[in-house]
């Protein structure tokens, strides 16, 4: 049964919805609330469940069952005016009850912040860079080396002489103010000289040494270093060489493709990699013109946010990352210690990300509005079998989230931006 609703706008961004439940719907929810005070309610003579109406109307008063009623019901009946009224709050609402009378319908009233309208004005012919997915030979060949450096075999280097890109095995112990920093140390470490992996530049003060050498190795740190426990510090590295090895690179040929990935031949091996490369730069331009499109969208159609909404969509955010950070074993804390940040800096980077965010989001839900950009339920139940499909042992409880309810509901409004994201880069101009 339908609710009897209507919606006033009385100030920038805020509605006022009227709202009357019919007399035969809110009954229903009087005679639970009898119900339930009947198994709670203690009056002598009576036996829990079973005390009359007239009784309970005695001991607590009529007025009181309302609310019980209302406790249990006015929430309900909010969200189902929101819903017949396709309103977007973006805040709890100021609800305010009229009279209530037996046998009449209730009604109420409800104040809340809603979405900001959006006035379109330039969304279709933005410019975008005309790109190629092009593939040069190089980067095949760059592919195909990498290969060959994980398939190589280390062999004795019989020299005993340290060259850019020997493989060395060393132990090294790192001081700082000759104090042994434990966790920057290492032993039958296997490093390749001129990686740049463990010492960068100083990697190079390695060559011409030879099995059974020690040397030390300073190395100043930026004040910026991922690693804060070093950061803006000079370290002393001991040095010792234990084994120094050369790599044996295997032959690029047709037993070589089929070695590496059971390719028919060289000529398989490099068709699939070109294959791949372009299928990368492919992506890469479609992640640049999405990129692009959505920042000339926040240009083109400024938006007056709420305040409230950028706050809340912050929180969000950062209760994400917690939840993240702890299904890593991690906390929030421990990465702002990691990092040398404080929860001011997170804050605020995460409210300029929730404002960009909600900017795309509102912008591209009334472009999809305009163009009539629909999703079938087919297409959310491929994407729900897609994104199921990584779930493992909850493939099963992942699928139906996104087959039904809210899960569907926010499925589907992720393809048609999705889509139609896709209609602006189709209708963009190429330059």
């Amino acid at each position: 049964m339908r609710l009897k609703t209507s919606v006033e706008k009385i100030e920038k961004n805020k509605v006022k919805m009227k709202v009357e439940v019919p007399n035969e719907l809110f009954k229903e929810d009087v005679e639970k609330a009898y119900e339930k005070l009947s198994k709670s309610l203690k009056i002598p003579g009576f036996r829990k469940g079973k005390i009359p109406k007239k009784i309970i109307d005695t001991k607590v008063g009529q007025d009181y069952v309302f609310k019980e009623a209302l406790r249990e019901s006015l929430l309900k009946y909010y969200y189902q005016s929101v819903l017949e009224t396709k309103i977007r709050p973006i805040d709890q609402p100021e609800i305010k009850i009229g009279e209530i009378k037996k046998e009449k319908p209730l009604k109420f009233e409800a104040k809340v912040l809603v979405e900001p309208e959006v006035v379109l004005k330039k969304y279709k012919g933005i410019e975008l860079k005309k790109r190629v997915a092009r593939v040069g030979k190089k980067e095949i060949q760059s592919q195909i080396e990498r290969l060959r450096n994980q398939f190589a075999k280390l062999e004795e280097d019989k020299s005993n002489i340290i060259k850019n890109e020997s493989v060395v095995l060393m132990d090294f112990d790192c001081y700082i103010n000759d104090k042994l920093i434990k966790e920057n140390s290492g032993g039958d470490y296997l490093l390749q000289v001129g990686s740049g992996f463990l010492f960068g530049e100083k990697e190079k003060e390695l060559i011409g040494m030879k099995i059974g050498d020690e040397k030390q190795i300073g190395i100043a740190y930026p004040e910026d270093f991922i690693n804060k426990k070093i950061a803006g510090k000079k370290a002393i590295y001991h040095i010792k060489i234990k084994e120094i090895k050369k790599k044996i690179l295997p032959e690029v040929n047709d037993e070589f493709a089929k070695m590496v990935g059971g390719f028919k031949n060289l000529d398989k091996l490099k068709k699939y990699y070109r294959e791949e490369i372009k299928k990368g730069k492919k992506e890469n331009i479609e992640s640049l013109n999405r990129v692009k499109i959505l920042e000339e969208l926040v240009k083109s159609n400024p938006i007056d946010i709420p305040e409230v909404m950028i706050e809340n969509q912050g929180r969000r955010l950062i209760n994400n990352f917690k939840q993240n950070l702890e299904k890593q074993g991690s906390s929030l804390e421990e990465f702002l210690r990691v990092t040398n940040q404080n929860e001011n800096i997170l804050e605020k980077r995460y409210k300029d990300r929730a404002e960009l965010e909600i900017r795309h989001r509102l912008i591209l839900d009334a472009i999809a509005e305009k163009e009539n950009i629909k999703v079938s339920d087919k297409e959310i139940d491929v994407e729900a079998r897609r994104i199921s499909s990584y779930a493992s042992d909850k493939m099963e409880d992942v699928y139906n989230y996104y087959s039904e309810g809210i899960g569907k509901i926010d499925l589907r409004l992720e393809l048609r931006r999705k889509k139609t994201l896709n209609f602006l880069i189709n209708n963009a101009k190429i330059v």
